[in-house]
């Protein structure tokens, strides 16, 4: 992190997750100005609203885990797009209280379905209700304690599960909304599988700081945050993605 003495310009060292569509890899993963994603544009914005502000991400991308062992250590000033877990709270992780965005766990079905879901129990019991679930998340092992719910965790990607999908091998996908769009957006396949409308989880995304990067800057980063939320300059970049 850099600061100049008149504690004007910031240079923040961040690090990019390998999750789409919170970042998109767009030409070599060393240039910050060749990755995109929601989690870029947030950082994009910051940086129009206060150009003393700037990020690098000198590690470039890497798993969630690395990214948070280099925050804790230091190595790294800020994360962008994290969840709050009381286990990083008890870390002394510093998070703005400013949501970036929701994620949204619903239900995804074959365009033509007509099914109505209220509960995962309206469809358990039922050997032609398989849910598609990603292998070794918390998704697929909260799935699995539901007696009588078939659920199929075999595939590890969201893509590869809606190819199964769209083969008839399985009736539903369980996964976020804002994954689920923007992959059906990218694969040009939004008009063959909709997402049901009722909302089984929601967690929200925030910018987390390193327990040793000062408060000032937290405080700094926090206030043009809250002006671009008040602005409405959030929002707009929520909707680029298909979110609210």
């Amino acid at each position: 992190m850099l600061l100049s003495a008149e504690a004007l310009a910031l240079e923040l060292k961040t690090a990019y997750s390998e999750t789409y569509p919170k970042y998109i890899k767009s030409g070599p993963t060393t240039g910050h100005a060749s990755v995109g994603g929601i989690c870029a544009d947030f950082m994009a914005a910051i940086s129009e609203y206060d150009s003393d502000i700037q990020f690098s991400a000198p590690y470039g991308f890497g798993s969630t885990t690395r990214n948070f062992r280099a925050l804790e250590s230091g190595d790294i000033d800020v994360y962008f797009c994290v969840t709050k877990s009381q286990k990083r709270l008890d870390k002394s992780y510093q998070y703005i209280d400013i949501p970036l965005y929701s994620l949204r766990f619903k239900l995804a079905v074959r365009a033509a379905d007509e099914v109505v879901v209220d509960s995962f129990q309206d469809i358990a019991w039922s050997e032609g209700n398989v849910v598609l679930v990603n292998a070794g998340t918390n998704s697929a092992r909260k799935l699995k304690q539901i007696e009588g719910l078939a659920v199929d965790d075999s595939m590890d990607t969201l893509q590869n599960n809606l190819q199964k999908l769209l083969l008839g091998r399985g009736r539903f996908i369980y996964f976020h909304d804002f994954a689920l769009i923007n992959t059906l957006n990218k694969l040009g396949i939004e008009n063959e599988v909709k997402l049901l409308p009722k909302v089984f989880e929601s967690k929200s995304q925030y910018i987390v700081f390193s327990p040793s990067t000062p408060l000032v800057i937290v405080d700094r980063i926090t206030k043009v945050l809250l002006q671009l939320e008040n602005t409405g300059r959030l929002g707009e970049i929520r909707a680029n993605y298909g979110m609210e």
